[in-house]
């Protein structure tokens, strides 16, 4: 066999080196594309996995919206059913309050009356001297047990002689002799009133 010539053997050696490290450089981008591969696949994995957690998320807090909103709704219907119950109570307290005023000032009016008569009922009676003359023809009050005095007598008449005839023209000496006797009961009257004790 025929050796080659040292110059061809050596650019086959230098072609194969080539070749050799064309091969490993080949070998090291197919080797870092796979581990690209992979870790995007893993990625899109986690990636998935986040977006089915969010749907199940989304799909959770949707339903809970839900469950507010008709919370919410019965929450007013309670409010409005608890504000109804509070002004009907404020106004029960308050016209309960009304009657329990009228009742206190009833009381307060019903002891102050019944201390004014009772204070009062002991105080004495002032007749006054006008109001204890009897009137014209009637006899005045006299206590019990108390004999009314006799009406004064004219000393110039007789007890058994019978009425004397005056003319008319002595009509004024009766005149005066009635007078007198009027006054003389007036004054008898008037006596037995003022030695009345008053109570």
């Amino acid at each position: 066999m025929a050796k080659l010539a040292p110059s061809r053997l050596d650019g086959r050696r230098d072609k194969l080196r080539d070749a050799r490290a064309s091969a490993v450089a080949a070998g090291a981008r197919v080797a870092k594309l796979d581990g690209e591969l992979t870790a995007n696949a893993n990625q899109t994995a986690k990636l998935e996995a986040e977006l089915m957690a969010a749907r199940d998320l989304v799909a959770a807090l949707k339903k809970s919206i839900k469950s507010s909103r008709r919370r919410k709704e019965k929450l007013r219907d309670r409010r409005k059913d608890a504000r109804e119950v509070s002004v009907k109570t404020q106004q029960r307290a308050a016209s309960a309050e009304r009657r329990y005023d009228r009742a206190m000032l009833a009381d307060m009016v019903e002891r102050e009356k019944q201390h004014d008569l009772a204070r009062h009922a002991t105080e004495p009676v002032v007749v006054s001297p006008a109001s204890a003359l009897p009137a014209p023809g009637e006899q005045a009050a006299l206590p019990a047990g108390t004999t009314p005095a006799p009406p004064a007598k004219d000393p110039a008449v007789a007890p058994d002689a019978p009425p004397a005839t005056t003319p008319r023209r002595t009509s004024r000496s009766g005149g005066a002799a009635d007078t007198t006797r009027r006054t003389g009961v007036a004054k008898t009257s008037r006596s037995v009133t003022r030695a009345t004790p008053t109570t």
